[in-house]
């Protein structure tokens, strides 16, 4: 997916995994996304980013889908 963040454009490889729904028994569970790369200019800066900064981009793809 791309996506902007701080300005710079992103292209992110990510697994989605679709939450459950809450019931009388289990209280449910929220979708989640994890990240597997993150490229800018052809370079993957996944290593180099902090897991705050991992957050936001999380949330960013689970607000774009």
């Amino acid at each position: 997916m791309k996506i902007n963040y701080c300005e710079i454009p992103m292209e992110v490889a990510y697994e989605f995994y679709k939450g459950e729904e809450q019931t009388f028994a289990y209280p449910g569970s929220p979708d989640e996304v994890e990240i597997e790369s993150v490229e800018v200019g052809g370079y993957d800066i996944y290593n180099l980013l902090s897991p705050d900064q991992l957050h936001d981009l999380e949330y960013i793809i689970l607000e774009k889908i």
